[in-house]
């Protein structure tokens, strides 16, 4: 406020008031002069209900979008196996034997082409691979799994029918913890499952070929492969069990998130657009006549 200057008319003499202290709620536009309806102070809250302006669109939106963020996030990761196709997993057949009498291949083949040909799941996109390649494309993060057949597998299972069993077949599931937790895991859980298939299968065979086997060989005979789960691709220690990247770009985004608020602040407090509130005080910068005019330019 400027001093006001009063006139006396009997004395011709003037005197000089001094200025009217400014009120509390005046606002200043960003050329320094004083607006024509200052902001109310003391508003109740619930009068911002007659105003659905301010709170209805932003209500609304935020609400949108967390219905989008649920639908793109949490739909593929409440169910994953409902949604899961053609997950690449390696199947390698080492199987070296010969095939067993009035058959023309060996077992080992016999189950690689029914897992690779079976058609019941879309879960799991096999890749027949051999023993070198299917390591190549662990450690390359290329596929999630792999199911290994070994050399003496027809040996093995040729041999439970006589007395010179001395161990059960086995195939083995490799895991790639590499590839994130979850994902190893629906690979070897695919991979277990596809052995265990062919376990039954081939204890039919057995069976049916042993018609006088006792009941504790009949017992092995229908579950005769055994299924182990190595770590085909082990990682480090500090790895975070193959989810590091994901908490470093969640990290990411956080520190983006507090960092585009905490400049956006900044810049407004420093052109005088906001207050920067500190402990009880509010200091309040004036508009920068420099800056102002261009600040969304």
């Amino acid at each position: 406020m400027t001093p006001r200057t009063i006139a006396n008319n009997k004395t011709g003499t003037r005197r000089v008031s001094p200025p009217s202290p400014p009120d509390s709620d005046s606002r200043l536009d960003h050329h320094g002069r004083r607006l024509r309806h200052p902001a109310p102070t003391g508003l109740p809250a619930t009068a911002l209900l007659g105003r659905p302006k301010l709170w209805l669109i932003p209500t609304v939106l935020t609400g949108l979008l967390a219905f989008l963020l649920s639908l793109l996030y949490m739909g593929g990761i409440v169910n994953p196996n409902r949604e899961l196709n053609a997950l690449p997993i390696a199947l390698v057949n080492g199987d070296t034997g010969k095939p067993l009498t009035g058959q023309q291949q060996n077992v080992g083949t016999q189950i690689a082409h029914s897992i690779a040909t079976n058609s019941a799941s879309r879960a799991a996109g096999w890749r027949q691979l051999t023993r070198a390649r299917a390591q190549d494309e662990l450690d390359a993060g290329k596929v999630y799994g792999a199911l290994v057949i070994p050399a003496d597998f027809t040996n093995s299972v040729a041999a439970l029918t006589t007395a010179n069993a001395t161990t059960r077949p086995t195939i083995t599931v490799l895991t790639n913890p590499g590839k994130g937790s979850l994902g190893s895991s629906l690979a070897s859980r695919i991979s277990t499952t596809a052995a265990q298939q062919a376990s039954l299968a081939i204890g039919k065979q057995l069976t049916a070929a042993a018609p006088k086997a006792d009941g504790t060989q009949k017992l092995l005979l229908a579950d005769p492969v055994a299924v182990t789960t190595q770590v085909g691709h082990p990682i480090g220690d500090n790895s975070g069990i193959g989810l590091t990247a994901f908490y470093y770009t969640l990290l990411l985004v956080l520190a983006g998130f507090m960092g585009g608020n905490v400049i956006s602040n900044g810049v407004d407090t420093g052109l005088g657009y906001a207050d920067n509130e500190i402990g009880p005080g509010t200091p309040a910068a004036p508009p920068s006549r420099s800056t102002a005019p261009r600040r969304w330019s």
